[in-house]
């Protein structure tokens, strides 16, 4: 019920939903229509407060703000820059005719640069993605938003959204937000509790997402979107089985805010992966973030390659590191954070009471990084 009346706004409108709790059995996504056609744009969703109004999710169901749908032409296969682009570029030239994509996001990757140096450890074959709006496109060239924020070389890749088979992270959809509610994922067996997929102008505000199997909230090809003033908390407790788990997991997104959250009670807090760039993560506040007697990262900010320019502020947490996992990162500042090596305002473990005694770092910088400024 709930989806048809989103899919019946007109762009621009909001549904609201009044106090109680709503079973979420089959899924629920402002962007894609229920029939699975095009996508829903310019629509919020509001309920009456977190722990008022209630989505509580089942079987294998999870909500979302994401993109879906498809174009009218078939989705052509990969392009390349043609030239060395260098940082503050506002056009690139691209292997294939792109006359027809204004308007559209693309995702344009480097590779494998000694130079910079751009290393991957464990088999990511394009590095340093940007997620980028094309804003204007003749021929061979297009403008694009933001400017490029760093050089590629010729050869780099250039994916485009369109058509029916294009995948599914270059169809975005842009407008969409979801406000003041609960997501509970108690009953659901979706790793992922709350989906936020290729959006555009899009956000979270004070909504809180309790009860997560794995990632809390899962967020990639996102630009210009945010996450603000909401609550990410309470990992399901599986030890010892407590890998890539996140409460708040970010990947390949340009100018994401992510402001002035809650993010408590869980294994870890927030990784950022595979291309973050352009982004800020300011006045964030986490606790209570370890796995029984070990401290773990509040913010792991490198552990899929190559994260870089983005901006961490005001934050007060246990830990930030990072580990380089899977290669490098580079070019990012940490402005006036409070990292404090502890649990938080408690000693022990979230999910049984274990004092926290190891691992207590509150800064690691593990391998493969370079230009990190740390400041204040």
């Amino acid at each position: 019920i709930i989806k048809a009346q989103i899919d019946a706004l007109s762009e621009g409108q909001c549904l609201l939903l009044p106090p109680g709790t709503f079973k979420i059995a089959s899924g629920l996504s402002l962007g894609v229509r229920a029939d699975g056609t095009g996508g829903n744009q310019n629509r919020t969703l509001r309920g009456s407060g977190p722990g008022v109004t209630i989505l509580k999710t089942y079987g294998s169901a999870n909500v979302g703000v994401s993109g879906g749908g498809g174009f009218p032409t078939n989705y052509p296969p990969a392009a390349y820059l043609t030239a060395d682009t260098p940082a503050g570029s506002t056009t690139i030239t691209v292997t294939e005719n792109i006359s027809d994509t204004t308007g559209l996001h693309c995702l344009i990757e480097g590779y494998s640069d000694p130079a910079v140096p751009l290393v991957s450890s464990a088999g990511f074959p394009d590095l340093r993605p940007a997620y980028l709006r094309i804003i204007g496109s003749s021929g061979n060239t297009a403008t694009i938003f933001p400017a490029l924020p760093f050089d590629l070389k010729a050869g780099a890749r250039f994916t485009r959204e369109t058509g029916t088979n294009a995948p599914y992270y270059v169809i975005h959809v842009s407008g969409l937000g979801m406000e003041d509610l609960t997501v509970d994922g108690l009953n659901s067996s979706n790793s992922i509790t709350f989906g936020m997929f290729s959006t555009y102008q899009s956000w979270l505000y004070n909504v809180e997402v309790v009860n997560v199997k794995n990632y809390g909230i899962n967020a990639a090809f996102n630009l210009q979107s945010s996450i603000v003033h909401c609550m990410i908390h309470q990992h399901e407790d599986s030890f010892p089985s407590v890998t890539s788990r996140n409460l708040l997991l970010l990947a390949q997104s340009t100018l994401m805010l992510v402001e002035d959250n809650l993010i408590y009670n869980g294994w870890s807090a927030t990784e950022f992966n595979a291309g973050v760039t352009l982004s800020a993560f300011s006045h964030n506040f986490c606790d209570r973030i370890n796995i029984r007697d070990t401290l773990s990262s509040a913010f792991n900010i490198n552990h899929g390659p190559h994260n870089s320019f983005n901006t961490y502020e005001g934050n007060v947490a246990s830990r930030i590191q990072s580990d380089g996992y899977f290669g490098s990162s580079s070019d990012e500042t940490l402005h006036r954070n409070w990292f404090h090596g502890t649990s938080g305002v408690y000693t022990t473990d979230w999910a049984t009471n274990t004092p926290v005694v190891y691992n207590r770092l509150p800064v690691t910088l593990n391998r493969f990084n370079r230009r990190y400024n740390i400041v204040g």
